[in-house]
């Protein structure tokens, strides 16, 4: 059977059932610990011990500066609820990069889209109804707002990665993971459970919450479990159990990857390691996004998805 089929009907059955939209392109298919983004509150300084900062317009103020390193990306397999995919687990090497504190606000959105796609309705909540599409397209368009060069050129449903770009990004699959433990080896950054640091169907009420809501990482990152699911730009394709240095995923494929979970998944699907994807032109209502840059100007080369 096909890697994750059985969730990707899921999913595809709950954005029919509720009447959301799923477009094909081209045929592809709390506790409360910091300030709220956008209030007067939040002066984007309440980072991690010895952090770096980049400021930017976003409602955060501020990106994360993670600094890189090697770890071990993937679950063992003892771990409860680990799907196989999330294994062989392997040695991974991050180069330095920075990360959005939040996901991608429907204020942040709408104020460089000019449009609001999302289901449920607030400023500070997460957006989502996006598409992978949509995301690399508000990445480039906010690059370019703020004189950044754009990481991506997209030509219809070819999207072509320039890693030597300074604009925002979204992170590959091994930063999102690298990023989200924060030098833990446990289910969650936070351990076993998960009810404080993030949202999930336990405690959601059955819909997105105003990012920062819950306890953070030690980067600094909140909302990295659970609220909505974020996508990365990797296609979805299995470990080899090789070590690797900024990984970029499967040459090609049919799924993009997103990490992280949801309010509307179960703990277990919330994990640091859990993996899943789905088409790229998906639109529902708990996948969002949150974006990178690239930590210095080392990186170079392209590429391209097609």
């Amino acid at each position: 059977m096909k890697m994750c089929s059985r969730w990707k009907l899921v999913i595809l059955s709950l954005a029919a059932c509720s009447v959301l939209s799923i477009v094909f392109t081209g045929g592809i298919y709390g506790l409360q610990t910091d300030a709220v983004p956008g209030s007067s509150a939040d002066s984007g300084d309440s980072q991690a011990d010895g952090q770096n900062t980049l400021s930017g317009n976003s409602d955060s103020g501020s990106m994360v500066y993670i600094n890189g390193g090697t770890f071990t990306m993937g679950s063992p397999a003892n771990e409860r609820g680990r799907s196989k995919n999330e294994g062989p687990q392997h040695q991974v090497t991050v180069s330095s990069f920075f990360m959005e504190k939040y996901p991608v606000t429907q204020n942040e959105y709408e104020e460089t889209m000019g449009i609001n796609p999302s289901s449920f309705k607030g400023p500070t909540l997460p957006v989502e109804q996006v598409s992978w599409f949509d995301a690399v397209g508000y990445c480039n368009k906010r690059s370019l707002t703020e004189g950044l060069a754009p990481a991506y050129t997209i030509s219809g449903t070819s999207v072509n990665w320039d890693r030597s770009a300074n604009g925002y990004r979204l992170p590959t699959e091994a930063e999102w993971e690298y990023a989200c433990r924060a030098g833990t080896q446990t289910p969650f950054y936070s351990g076993t459970s998960m009810n404080d640091v993030g949202w999930y169907s336990a405690n959601s009420g059955g819909t997105t919450h105003q990012v920062g809501g819950k306890q953070p990482n030690s980067w600094g990152l909140f909302d990295m479990h659970g609220n909505v699911l974020e996508w990365c730009w990797d296609w979805l394709g299995n470990y080899t159990g090789d070590a690797q240095t900024d990984p970029q995923g499967a040459l090609t494929g049919t799924d993009r990857v997103y990490r992280g979970g949801c309010w509307r998944f179960e703990a277990s699907q919330n994990r640091s390691a859990f993996r899943f994807g789905n088409y790229p032109s998906l639109r529902v209502y708990f996948v969002g996004f949150r974006i990178v840059r690239n930590g210095d100007s080392s990186a170079n080369g392209d590429t391209t998805a097609n």
